[in-house]
């Protein structure tokens, strides 16, 4: 490849003209280090030959990776990418799908996977019993993945490679609680190490890593206020250790919210004793996890004689509990702190009898009134 040799602010620099891989006109400047003064010129033109084989060979060397590169390697480049600009939970699902990925392909080059091979892959996942939704998670990393390494001008098997997610059925509905079950639990409750997670979860709808991220600094018994801007995160890492951590990232911006403390919940806390650190804990003062709870709530119920739910259904039972009670679908939505309208209606739109059975009533009271 041939190359000028020029002088940039006081010294010889080796211009080489080239094209890259999508054939745009590129230069590379690459500096001899040599002043460019009277009788510098051969010894800067032997130089600039050295040089210029040199970044040649290594420019080579670059483009036989990028024709190479395996599996594992792009899965570990991949998931380093996204390393610094996701939270550790989401990070470590990348590691959990680029493992199996690894795993099923080995070391096969990226530019052979092909859509009939991807085909094969997310064959053997649903037989190995894996749902639609998690074949849609493998899909839209693996896609992401390819977007990734075509960016950074790796070959693959053709430009612009997408596989298309399955189509996952919308949830339109949630397991709840009845009146009657909620109060049944709450007696069951009152004997139970998870008293306090129940009867928070009842009454203001916390999902577990906001009951776990819950301290004591973040409770007014004053103003009868509580306010969720913490959450625990519990997650296995790259290692397959698991990990529990404390986070004021919470889902949305909608989850930091402060909520009113109803009277029942409100005495709970109150008879209290040591008002520091994790509100829900064990006796030696350590916060519960996550985990820990909805294994205790299986117990419970058991106990209690009450039908299987998870626990995050109490969650759902708070909702189904406020509509019933003549509170609006927003209201709701704040409270369960949502990030739109359109999340909880989805969710609830089923259960919200009472604000359809109060407008059709007023419909026919306005129709009966015009007779």
């Amino acid at each position: 490849m041939k190359y000028s040799l020029q002088n940039k602010k006081g010294y010889y620099h080796a211009v080489v003209s080239y094209k890259d891989e999508n054939g745009k006109h590129r230069q590379k400047s690459i500096s001899t280090r040599i002043p460019a003064q009277k009788g510098n010129k051969r010894r800067a033109e032997k130089a600039a030959d050295e040089l210029v084989s040199s970044w040649l060979a290594q420019q080579e060397q670059i483009e036989n990776e990028k024709k190479d590169l395996s599996i594992p390697k792009a899965v570990e480049m991949f998931n380093e990418s996204k390393k610094k600009s996701v939270q550790n939970t989401t990070y470590a699902g990348y590691v959990r799908l680029g493992n199996k990925i690894t795993k099923y392909f080995g070391s096969v080059n990226i530019s052979k996977i092909d859509r009939n091979y991807i085909g094969r892959f997310l064959t053997s996942i649903r037989e190995k019993g894996s749902g639609e939704n998690t074949v849609r998670h493998y899909c839209v990393y693996l896609n992401s993945m390819f977007q990734f390494l075509q960016n950074e001008g790796y070959s693959l098997s053709s430009n612009g490679f997408h596989i298309k997610p399955p189509s996952v059925p919308k949830y339109t509905g949630a397991s709840y609680f009845t009146t009657e079950e909620v109060r049944t639990l709450l007696a069951a409750a009152d004997a139970s190490k998870i008293r306090i997670p129940v009867y928070i979860a009842i009454y203001l709808g916390l999902r577990r890593s906001e009951l776990c991220g819950l301290c004591w600094d973040k409770v007014d018994l004053q103003s009868r206020t509580i306010r969720i801007c913490r959450k625990t995160v519990q997650y296995c890492d790259a290692n397959g250790k698991e990990t529990t951590e404390m986070s004021e990232k919470m889902k949305t911006i909608y989850s930091d919210r402060t909520l009113p403390i109803p009277d029942s919940l409100y005495n709970i806390l109150f008879s209290v004793e040591n008002k520091t650190g994790p509100v829900c804990r064990h006796e030696d003062g350590r916060a519960m996890a996550p985990q820990y709870i909805s294994a205790a709530f299986s117990k419970l119920l058991k106990k209690a004689g009450l039908r299987k739910i998870r626990f995050h259904d109490l969650r759902h039972s708070c909702a189904s509990l406020l509509l019933s009670s003549g509170a609006g679908m927003k209201e709701v939505q704040v409270i369960l702190g949502h990030g739109s309208y359109a999340t909880t209606a989805d969710i609830y739109s089923h259960i919200d009898l009472t604000g359809k059975t109060r407008a059709i009533a007023g419909l026919n009271r306005i129709i009966e009134a015009s007779d």
